[in-house]
């Protein structure tokens, strides 16, 4: 029988999920023919209460948020190391595995024994790690939103207008916005290495001391040719570098006109680039593995990059440097 204990808190202890790990979870012991207890055979604490039809974690029972509380952690982890968007097939099967290995955690044989046998009460409960992920992406391009334009040339370089809606074109045409840009020529054999991905990077996944970086440093770890280094994930790459894209997308009529990320409509352009650093590993592992662990080391102190270079230019646009007195 389940009763608190000081597990129950949200960590995932040594039950983490690595990137170098399969992004699908594998199945579980049931099938549809499986017979599950009707939902008044089961505790009441383990009942599920739903809102206007809603599934909200703050009106369940402790049982039950001690169990979603491991499970938000998990999928957490999931959406940073292996794919911010589980693919709909899959979904049934990812809740399941995220939830029966939280019940693992607060070891809680009754509430896995359930979530094994009752599709309907994992239906509900991933109703829970569904909505947080939704949440999770879209407040990454909130979190880019600041500072964008400017790092892309909207309404400076491109004023606003047909000038802006050209250039952004001109950006979203082989994804040519993940490539850095020297001397008006696009670097394209450094790929997601434009200033604006590293300092989304870094202000989605490491700034502050409780990022998630800073506190599962050691998921990092990667080994390759006989040497450790640490790199940054495909999913963080992917994630950042389709913000991008979306931003970009909110400015393709020349003016801005926000639109909602939290949706999934972006999951075409996120499987683009997950496809792009899949082909990368394959063709020039090398390269690949340079790149990742480049990005990781360059998005450590990312803050540095496009905060600092708007500033500047803010600085001297501002200034009258043709007005400036020279002496004699």
């Amino acid at each position: 029988m389940w009763a608190p204990s000081s597990r129950h808190v949200p960590v995932v202890g040594n039950r983490r999920l690595s990137h170098h790990s399969e992004a699908r979870p594998k199945s579980l012991p049931y099938t549809s023919s499986t017979p599950a207890p009707s939902s008044a055979q089961w505790p009441e604490d383990m009942q599920v209460i739903k809102s206007h039809g809603k599934v909200n974690l703050s009106d369940q029972s402790e049982r039950i948020c001690s169990l979603l509380k491991v499970a938000l952690n998990i999928s957490k982890e999931h959406w940073v190391m292996q794919t911010a968007y589980p693919e709909f097939p899959f979904k049934a099967g990812y809740h399941r595995k995220v939830l029966c290995d939280a019940a693992d955690i607060v070891e809680d044989a009754q509430m896995r024994s359930r979530l094994e046998r009752d599709a309907d009460y994992v239906k509900a409960l991933g109703t829970v790690i569904e909505a947080r992920l939704t949440i999770l992406r879209g407040s990454v391009k909130k979190t880019l939103s600041s500072g964008f334009a400017h790092a892309y040339g909207l309404g400076t370089t491109y004023a606003f207008g047909s000038a802006a809606a050209e250039a952004v074109s001109q950006y979203l045409d082989s994804s040519r916005y993940i490539y850095p840009v020297e001397n008006n020529v696009i670097q394209n054999s450094l790929l997601f290495q434009h200033p604006y991905i590293i300092s989304g990077l870094y202000n989605t996944y490491f700034k502050g001391s409780k990022s998630f970086v800073n506190q599962n440093i050691h998921l990092f770890d990667v080994k390759h040719n006989g040497k450790t280094r640490k790199e940054c994930s495909d999913a963080m790459i992917a994630m950042v570098a389709t913000v991008v894209e979306s931003l970009l997308q909110d400015y393709r009529s020349g003016t801005h006109k926000p639109t909602n990320f939290e949706s999934n409509s972006s999951q075409d352009v996120y499987r683009n680039h997950m496809d792009l650093l899949i082909k990368t590993a394959r063709d020039n592992p090398n390269g690949y593995h340079t790149m990742k662990a480049r990005l990781f080391k360059l998005a450590s102190s990312g803050h540095q990059y496009i905060d600092a270079e708007s500033k500047a230019q803010a600085a001297y646009e501002y200034a009258n440097v043709a007005a400036m007195p020279v002496d004699d």
